[in-house]
């Protein structure tokens, strides 16, 4: 949930174009658009592609939503 955490982070800062870099690059590394769901995590040699819902699923779903929030709300001051 490293990606997570990123995205959380950086939203919560303000710095919503690093936590969108952040986000794209999960989607890119992370996402199995097959099934729909993010890997539990990926190593140099191999990828544990089980995705248990409070570490892969929970965090990626509370980081996008927040992100996608703040985004809105900026466009709307704006």
């Amino acid at each position: 949930h490293g990606y997570s955490q990123g995205i959380i982070t950086f939203t919560l800062a303000g710095e919503l174009q690093l936590a969108n870099r952040v986000a794209n690059a999960a989607i890119e590394d992370m996402y199995q658009e097959k099934e729909g769901r993010f890997f539990y995590q990926k190593r140099r040699t191999w990828t544990m592609k089980y995705s248990p819902m409070r570490w892969a699923q929970g965090w990626m779903a509370f980081a996008m939503s927040l992100l996608a929030e703040e985004q809105a709300n900026n466009r709307s001051i704006q």
